[in-house]
């Protein structure tokens, strides 16, 4: 299949001036949480909703690290041939953070300063955004309002959805979300907003609240939802392939090399990637084995991916409340994690791409200012 990038490219970069996509580095990935299909069954969702999958690693800009010495140093035992997150850590974020070996990695990375990358996608909220960009094509003059409260109404249906799991689940598979069938939408309609309802004294934003509620009101008189219906019954997200292409042709200039993976690799295959008059071949797939720079994107992406988790399901009560509880360790660990993705930002803000909500970017927030 061939996929023009230039004119996508260029139109992403208009958005964001101030980034260097012309950036010639290697960038090193591996994946967490992926679920490669995230759909609903009778009794619940095939994986954990709340959690982001996460897409990134390591770049390399052309340094020379001691990697023997990150090795000796992790003292790891002698049948352990290939450096993995598992190998440093276990439990949750806050459990994670206890690690005395990850904080020599994580010393290792910073002092050594090794940058990351990083996309992280919401997987509930990646979910629910077609129900809010469905409503607004029925309330096109709502554009006006601007990027940022289109936001809020996205966050808004997001927080209310999470905190009710199971409703939202039921409502999901009754109408075989997100392949509406338009004689449906009325009643669809209708019951997210009885679910709207639970939450109206719990959402913050109260303007984006009575928007949300008067545009899913609009569209089911109308009978119509754009981007609902057309889909598979019940499969909220079919695969991930175009996360990964994303950084192939936004990065063109560099090389981008994954961990071998069979499904992603001949999803990827399929696509041609046509720059101008030439064929984009600037990927590749490689073992994690025989690749260290990949060991190290494990280990990046297996701590960002509980970090998401963390964020995802904690208020900013309970973040406040957990940190106070940090040892000196956990502390330190937490500290290094935010300066390397600090440092890695400042250099190339290109290098993270989140979907996610506002609330939980407000979250992240709240944490990394603790510790920086």
């Amino acid at each position: 299949m061939d996929f023009p990038i230039n004119e996508i490219r260029e139109s992403q970069k208009s958005l964001a001036p101030h980034i260097n996509f012309d950036e010639k580095c290697n960038f090193f990935y591996d994946e967490s949480n992926n679920p490669r299909k995230l759909y609903t069954r009778e009794t619940d969702f095939n994986t954990s909703i709340t959690g982001s999958f996460v897409l990134g690693g390591v770049v390399d800009n052309g340094s020379v690290f001691n990697f023997k010495e990150l090795w000796s140093s992790l003292q790891l035992q002698k049948n352990v041939k290939e450096l993995k997150f598992k190998h440093l850590v276990s439990g949750d974020f806050i459990s994670c953070l206890k690690s005395r070996k990850l904080n020599t990695f994580l010393k290792f990375i910073n002092d050594e300063d090794i940058l990351v990358h990083l996309s992280c996608i919401n997987l509930l909220y990646y979910s629910i955004v077609d129900i809010v960009d469905s409503a607004l094509m029925n309330r096109k003059e709502l554009f006006e309002l601007g990027p940022q409260f289109i936001a809020e109404l996205k966050d808004t249906m997001h927080q209310i959805l999470r905190e009710n799991l199971d409703e939202t689940r039921a409502l999901f598979f009754k109408f075989n979300y997100p392949n509406l069938n338009p004689k449906d939408i009325p009643e669809f309609i209708r019951e997210i907003i009885v679910i709207v309802n639970y939450e109206n004294g719990n959402i913050k934003n109260q303007k984006s609240l009575k928007t949300l509620k008067e545009m899913l009101s609009f569209s089911g008189d109308k009978q119509k939802m754009p981007f609902l219906g057309g889909e598979k019954n019940n499969v909220l997200i079919e695969e991930f392939y175009q996360f990964y292409i994303k950084q192939v042709y936004m990065f063109k200039n560099s090389k981008h090399i994954f961990d071998n993976e069979d499904t992603i690799q001949k999803t990827v295959g399929t696509f041609n990637l046509i720059d101008g008059k030439r064929t984009l071949k600037n990927y590749t797939f490689k073992d994690s084995k025989t690749e260290i720079m990949i060991q190290l994107s494990d280990v990046i992406v297996g701590l960002t991916s509980k970090y998401h988790s963390f964020i995802n399901i904690h208020s900013e009560e309970l973040i406040l409340s957990e940190f106070e509880k940090l040892n000196d360790l956990q502390k330190s660990n937490l500290q290094l994690y935010v300066k390397i993705i600090s440092k890695s930002d400042k250099y190339n803000p290109g290098f993270f791409h989140h979907i996610t909500g506002l609330t939980e970017l407000s979250r992240m927030n709240v944490l990394n200012n603790l510790v920086e």
